[in-house]
């Protein structure tokens, strides 16, 4: 119960957070949440190679660099690429040990 008062009350917070700073840009928090899902990264790749194993993040479009700047927030230009496994409830039983 304290794990859920916990992340209700945090995501309460950010909200706010976000809520204050695009007051004066007249954005809800939804709509500069829509809008900050657009922003993506991009894999390049070189004669089929690809260079160097991180992700380019494009320069935001200027409503999109608005809402970092009402944030103070400087997006990266580039992001590690992940190299974990994400197994689904299918393949989780055929990739565990047998006893």
């Amino acid at each position: 119960t304290r794990g859920h008062v916990f992340v209700v009350m945090l995501a309460y917070l950010i909200r706010r957070k976000l809520a204050d700073a695009w007051r004066d840009l007249d954005v809800t928090v939804e709509e500069g949440l829509k809008k900050l899902s657009t922003l993506c990264a991009m894999e390049h790749e070189i004669n089929g190679n690809q260079t160097g194993g991180m992700l380019s993040v494009p320069q935001p479009r200027p409503s999109l660099a608005r809402l970092f700047s009402a944030l103070t927030i400087t997006p990266p230009s580039a992001l590690p690429r992940r190299t974990g496994h994400v197994d689904s409830r299918r393949k989780l039983p055929s990739r565990r040990k047998s006893k």
